[in-house]
């Protein structure tokens, strides 16, 4: 009689865990969709990150049917409801890349990117601008931004490496280099910068704050 209640206590144990820990995992906390129709009709997502309560998610997106350039964007969610913190778009140049590299450094977050545009036969950059900027995890608020412009050669290409990386209050950013053609040199730079920095934040002269 022991043995079988042993048992059936155990029978009911393993049954109560299994269904608790189904209804731990089972059923999504929160379901969120973005778009950008009807100008953009393809999303490419970069890089994703947490930062305190906070989810970044960074890319670009384009048009497979309309000449419409580029333009990259970052999106903070809410973690515990999956709502629009804030975000940024960058809508200038032919080629728009703000969300190529993300990193997170406790409640701060640094999202490399860039643009570019060229012209001419065959193309020769015109502009080719690196961008590096870091900001309030929670609420958006730009703490400051490195600007790197060229119209010559050698210079720094906009893409390099995916990402970024960060780390005793530091964050690590590397390009390659190239020429106006588009044409890698050989060459690489690696820069440091201090993620909680003293400098008043720079004036934003190319996004469009939605």
């Amino acid at each position: 009689m022991m043995r079988r209640k042993v048992w059936c206590i155990v029978a009911i144990l393993t049954g109560v865990l299994l269904l608790a820990g189904a209804a731990w995992g089972a059923d999504p906390l929160w379901t969120k969709q973005f778009t950008f129709l009807p100008v953009y009709d393809h999303i490419v997502i970069n890089r994703v990150a947490v930062a305190s309560n906070t989810l970044v998610i960074c890319g670009y997106v384009k048009s497979d049917v309309a000449p419409t350039p580029p333009m990259g964007f970052i999106k903070a969610l809410d973690v515990a409801t999956g709502n629009i913190r804030w975000e940024e778009t960058l809508s200038q140049g032919t080629g728009n890349s703000l969300g190529t590299g993300l990193t997170v450094s406790g409640d701060i977050v640094v999202v490399k990117g860039g643009f570019n545009t060229y012209s001419g036969t065959p193309p020769v950059y015109t502009a080719n601008r690196n961008i590096l900027r870091a900001y309030q995890a929670d609420t958006g608020n730009l703490l400051w931004e490195d600007l790197v412009d060229w119209e010559s050669t050698p210079s720094e290409a906009v893409g390099g490496p995916a990402n970024i990386v960060s780390a005793n209050n530091r964050v690590f950013n590397i390009l390659r280099g190239v020429d106006t053609t588009g044409k890698l040199t050989g060459t690489c730079t690696v820069r440091a910068y201090q993620v909680k920095s003293i400098t008043p934040p720079l004036s934003l002269l190319l996004d469009d704050k939605q």
